[in-house]
């Protein structure tokens, strides 16, 4: 339930009720197929609280590149009826340095990386055909790169 970020399993075997919900203060991490999610809680550089199941996106093993799954909801009326609607509300955040960062657009990289600009601007270009189409592949390619340049200069900072 990513309105209220609660846990609901569905279990088809059972009588009655299929759908359970899970204590959430008990489940650390879980995996849906190919998605894995960690429960997190942490204060982001702009000194927001935030708790609650993260998507890892991009892990090694000095950054970490989450997605908070999240959806409000709007009221709709029209003459003869009221509805409402979820739309996806999502946020993104990197773990460097000990520190997270919300990332709310791409330039925000270049503060959280401020020794890379120069390569991230390359890395920015390589991957400019998927920013619309494709955009949570397109940072994780991007972080995925950087990290690859970080470690493949042996001049370059250890992170």
């Amino acid at each position: 339930n990513l309105f209220k970020d609660e846990l609901l399993v569905k279990n088809p075997e059972l009588n009655g009720s299929s759908v359970i919900q899970l204590d959430k203060d008990k489940v650390t991490e879980f995996i849906i197929v190919d998605y894995q999610f960690q429960k997190i809680q942490f204060t982001d550089n702009k000194n927001n609280s935030l708790s609650g199941f993260f998507e890892i996106l991009v892990k090694t093993d000095s950054i970490i590149y989450y997605k908070k799954h999240s959806k409000k909801i709007i009221r709709k009326e029209n003459k003869k009826i009221r509805y409402y609607e979820f739309k996806d509300n999502n946020s993104y955040y990197v773990y460097y340095n000990d520190n997270y960062f919300r990332l709310k657009k791409i330039n925000d990289l270049n503060a959280i990386f401020p020794n890379y600009k120069t390569p991230l601007k390359n890395i920015y270009a390589r991957y400019k055909s998927i920013r619309k189409t494709y955009p949570d592949t397109y940072i994780k390619s991007i972080l995925l790169d950087l990290y690859n340049v970080m470690f493949s200069n042996t001049n370059s900072l250890r992170i």
